[in-house]
């Protein structure tokens, strides 16, 4: 993140002015609770050998080369060179003033104090690459002791700076309180800045693991490499081992490589735009594995940063911005909360390069520019990604809409279909059982043996009892059900009118309006066939006042059936052995009964049939 800089550094910092060398002005700190930034009031020298001693500054010839800082921040891309400063400084408080020079990203700080005869002997070895105890005073800056309360006097101070990353250094002077108060400052805001990114991956955390959607895996992993990575270019490093400075392209691309995942399978960019998804990879890969390899290869961090790591970055981030801004504008709704976070990192990271060029006041707001800017970010992608559900979701309901509308549809011409066929066999069945019947009808006006035409009678009428179901189902909306009070109703009355030849026999029926299967009506029609057949041949003989009465109930899953004559009663089928009464004990089988009983107001048989279903 810290050589994302150089490249903004290359644009928009003008090359450091070659002037003429000037008188070093004094720097005078009277107020012991307020904190001076005197970039403006160092002079430097660029020593491209990275070589030149003390000793060797401190000659005349080297003193003419030092050049004066018009800025409050000294900047410069990532380079091998040492770079001198030099500052003079008056304390006129009554206690010891400090200067603040450099953090994580200086790795050699040699700061020369002027003894009693102004000699700079006295020195302090320090920096990020050298043990930690060499620091005088133990904080992530590099405070350095400037002149004690009793030094009233005018001093000059030279500082060596050497780094393989990006130069930042903003000097500020002051007393050891006032380096405290400002140091409390960008603590509280980098402490805020992790608190709301921890809670964000924790409330992430919670989102993926109740929607099991794999985009929250990679902006999890997206925000952790974020945090670890601004945090580490703001001063405030994970870890103080060399070895992660050293090796920042090595560790610092994976925060690319988890933007470019998230991003592109936010963006769903293989689908939606699959050339800009190959060049958002392009880059990716290179930043992601190229400079690493690079980096284990030992290749210097000044020449990997420069031009190529910062080239990757900033092509990686405006092709990021312009792949969402692409699917903005082809009609991808979801894309314009993406696009607003990507506005707000990159105008963020531009904020604090103009801070840095001297465009914007150098203060503890412009400087972490990148904080604000990268946590509005998350707040929008959260938003995105919120959005992306709400949309996924609407998608899902719709399609699941449409496919239930397609089977509904298919449904019903299914349904068509099976009904005019089903209709179509039942008119087929029926018209085949009337051509049966009227078979039997031939044959019957063709015998004259009475047992023989007796028998061909009650076969048609078992025939027509089944045609009578098909009729039924075929004239009606629901073919699989047929009403068993029109079906018996209309069954006795043909029984009736083709067999009774006496007086009309007064009937009464108490059958109940239930829909039944086709394979429960046929059995009840042949029993019924059967019973009523019987009835009318045998009860009614010389009767002058026939009645028969009909009462079907259910109970549970039992149909009892009772018919009920004044008559004499079945004299043939008494012995239970006829015919008829083989074809009614056959149809109930094990789980059904026929019970039959005779008193003085006439015959009764009650048959109880089993509605379950038979295996």
């Amino acid at each position: 993140m810290g050589n994302i800089r150089a490249l903004f550094f290359l644009i928009l910092i003008p090359c450091v002015a070659v002037g003429q060398s000037s008188s070093q002005e004094v720097i005078t700190i009277s107020d012991p609770g307020k904190l001076i930034n005197i970039g403006r009031d160092v002079s430097f020298l660029i020593d491209s050998s990275a070589s030149l001693p003390i000793s060797e500054i401190l000659k005349s010839e080297n003193q003419k080369k030092f050049k004066p800082h018009d800025k409050q921040v000294f900047t410069l891309p990532s380079n091998d060179y040492a770079i001198w400063f030099k500052f003079t400084i008056q304390n006129e408080t009554t206690e010891p003033i400090w200067i603040e020079a450099g953090a994580n990203a200086s790795y050699q700080l040699d700061f020369f104090r002027p003894d009693s005869a102004g000699n700079h002997v006295d020195s302090v070895l320090t920096g990020s690459m050298r043990p930690k105890t060499t620091k005088e005073f133990p904080v992530n800056f590099y405070w350095l002791r400037l002149a004690d309360e009793q030094t009233s006097k005018a001093q000059t101070y030279y500082l060596r700076f050497a780094s393989g990353l990006s130069v930042e250094l903003p000097f500020y002077a002051g007393t050891l309180a006032a380096l405290v108060k400002k140091k409390e400052k960008h603590d509280f805001l980098t402490a805020g800045y992790i608190g709301l990114m921890i809670i964000m991956i924790l409330y992430n955390l919670f989102l993926g693991l109740a929607t099991q959607d794999r985009i929250y895996v990679y902006y999890i992993a997206y925000l952790i490499t974020m945090t670890i990575t601004i945090t580490f270019s703001n001063h405030y490093p994970f870890s103080n081992n060399p070895f992660w400075l050293e090796n920042y392209f090595l560790w610092g691309s994976i925060f690319h490589f988890f933007a470019s995942l998230f991003s592109t399978k936010y963006l769903d960019l293989q689908n939606q735009a699959p050339y800009l998804n190959i060049s958002v990879w392009v880059i990716t890969v290179f930043l992601s594995f190229v400079i690493p390899i690079l980096t284990l290869l030992g290749v210097p961090s000044h020449v990997i940063a420069v031009p190529y790591y910062q080239i990757g970055v900033v092509s990686l981030y405006l092709s990021l911005l312009w792949s969402g801004i692409y699917l903005l504008f082809k009609g991808h709704k979801n894309a314009r909360f993406y696009v607003l976070g990507w506005t707000f990192a990159n105008l963020s990271f531009l904020l604090f390069f103009m801070t840095l060029d001297g465009w914007l006041p150098y203060n503890i707001v412009t400087r972490n520019a990148i904080y604000f800017g990268t946590a509005i970010e998350v707040f929008m992608f959260s938003l995105a990604l919120a959005d992306r559900f709400n949309t996924l979701k609407r998608e899902k309901e719709e399609i699941q809409a449409e496919k239930l509308s397609i089977i509904q549809n298919q449904n019903r011409v299914l349904e068509k279909k099976v009904s005019e066929r089903t209709a179509e066999i039942h008119h087929r069945v029926k018209n085949t059982l009337q051509i049966i019947s009227s078979i039997l009808n031939m044959h019957h006006r063709r015998i004259e043996d009475n047992a023989a035409q007796e028998v061909l009678v009650q076969t048609r009428n078992r025939v027509k009892s089944i045609g009578l179901i098909h009729e039924h189902l075929y004239k009606q909306e629901y073919l699989s059900k047929i009403d068993l009070e029109d079906y018996v109703k209309e069954l006795i009355d043909i029984l009736l009118q083709t067999l009774h030849k006496g007086k009309e026999v007064h009937t009464i029926m108490e059958v109940p309006s239930l829909k039944m299967d086709i394979e429960k009506i046929i059995p009840i029609g042949l029993i019924l066939n059967e019973l009523v057949t019987n009835c009318i041949k045998y009860a009614f003989l010389g009767n002058q006042n026939p009645q028969m009465k009909l009462n079907i109930e259910k109970r549970k899953n039992q149909l009892i059936l009772l018919l009920s004559d004044n008559g004499t009663g079945a004299i043939e089928e008494s012995s239970g052995e006829g015919f008829g009464q083989t074809i009614i004990r056959t149809l109930l089988g094990e789980s059904g009964s026929m019970d039959t009983k005779k008193d003085e107001a006439g015959y009764h048989v009650t048959v109880t049939i089993s509605l379950l279903p038979q295996f």
